[in-house]
């Protein structure tokens, strides 16, 4: 008896392990997919549950991170992230594990309140993969109405759909607004409330099986979204917009670091990196395939890598993430500099805490890291200073003479 208590005491009386125990449950929490505002919820449940046991033992630290709230972040959607990063600004406060706690019990609150599906206690309807009116004398669906090519068939039977790339499907399902698990289209379906869905279960091209809950039909290889990824391209054309950009720096293999231009673009919703960049660096990555819709509707289909970026700021060279950036031939041109000692004078910020390099963009940060792009604001007139996990960055417009 004495030898099962000491087991136990060493196991799961040693904080260390029950810190150990509380990240993984977090990493093991599935990404929330739209419209699942249950499992919003329970993500809530789960963070503050954590937050509590780590408090009790006195390993606050272990969970009071950015990387874990990185972590918490990436299982959100990315309407979550954009609200999150927004209740940032607006409240001008800092993304603490207290901060964030306090903004999920408010949303899931709220959405309680307005009448959410966590609040509908019906079953759901039976799911079918037909539409039409029911033979009067056998009850069943006569018409099968393809939404593609208008024929009689099921839509994952039509050949038209099935001739066309992952990616235009996709695009079909999506205009179509059909259920993208079962393809289905009907008044009030979608994926959060289908009774069919299941996960892919297709093979990506590094042999793991994809556990995302879209029809086989929709899948891409290592596909960096769900949906093509919206990416916001700001072009200067006349020298007086100054853009978010920061010097951070990056280290690639054995070690090898590299001062960056990062662009902090809160309108993408991914993250790119130039190539010629990334592969001066050695990064590690993997092959993938993204559609990009540039400003104006232009979309691209890109095949291209995914590399993982260590990021690290200029002071101390802290490491603040390693985030994962869509390679890119070209991010954007030249962003000018402005007269950073005198925009140092304007805002009272010491200029050596001011790091903006000429030269081309290396790396675009979106909204999915929204902590980058949150911190202590100062506005001057057109121009505005944000205290980002990179340092001080600039940005506005109206800076002739500066």
């Amino acid at each position: 008896m004495k030898t099962a208590w000491k087991y136990l005491d060493q196991n799961y009386g040693n904080p260390r392990v029950v810190s150990d125990t509380v990240t993984s449950d977090l990493e093991r929490f599935r990404v929330i997919q739209p419209g699942e505002d249950q499992r919003f919820c329970d993500l809530v449940n789960l963070v503050r549950r954590s937050y509590n046991i780590l408090k009790e033992i006195k390993r606050k630290q272990d969970i009071d991170n950015t990387h874990v709230i990185s972590l918490i972040e990436r299982k959100m959607t990315k309407d979550d992230l954009r609200v999150w990063a927004r209740h940032l600004n607006t409240q001008k406060v800092e993304p603490s594990m207290q901060n964030l706690l306090e903004w999920m019990e408010e949303e899931m609150t709220a959405r309680i309140r307005s009448g959410a599906t966590i609040r509908k206690n019906n079953p759901p309807r039976p799911a079918v993969h037909a539409f039409g009116t029911k033979d009067r004398k056998f009850g069943e669906v006569k018409s099968k109405k393809c939404y593609v090519c208008k024929e009689d068939h099921y839509v994952d039977e039509c050949k038209r759909f099935l001739d066309m790339s992952p990616v235009e499907r996709w695009k079909i399902v999506k205009e179509q607004r059909a259920c993208f698990s079962c393809l289905k289209k009907s008044k009030g379906h979608t994926l959060a409330n289908c009774t069919r869905k299941k996960e892919c279960g297709q093979t990506e091209t590094n042999g793991s099986t994809c556990k995302k809950f879209h029809h086989k039909l929709l899948h891409v290889n290592n596909i960096i979204e769900e949906s093509p990824a919206h990416v916001h391209f700001t072009q200067d054309t006349n020298g007086a917009t100054l853009l978010p950009v920061v010097t951070g720096i990056v280290k690639g293999k054995d070690g090898v670091k590299s001062q960056a231009n990062v662009f902090l673009d809160s309108g993408a919703q991914i993250c790119m990196i130039r190539n010629a960049f990334a592969e001066s660096l050695a990064l590690e990555s993997k092959p993938v395939s993204v559609v990009i819709t540039k400003v104006g509707g232009v979309e691209e289909e890109l095949t291209t890598k995914l590399y993982k970026v260590p990021v690290y700021n200029n002071n101390n060279e802290h490491k603040i993430q390693v985030i994962q950036a869509v390679g890119i031939e070209q991010i954007s041109q030249d962003s000018p500099n402005g007269n950073l000692s005198e925009i140092a004078k304007i805002f009272n910020i010491p200029r050596h805490e001011l790091h903006r390099n000429p030269g081309p963009v290396d790396l675009l940060v979106g909204i999915n890291y929204p902590h980058f792009h949150a911190g202590e604001t100062k506005v001057m007139k057109k121009l505005a200073v944000r205290r980002s996990p990179l340092g001080w960055v600039v940005f506005g417009a109206g800076t002739e003479g500066i």
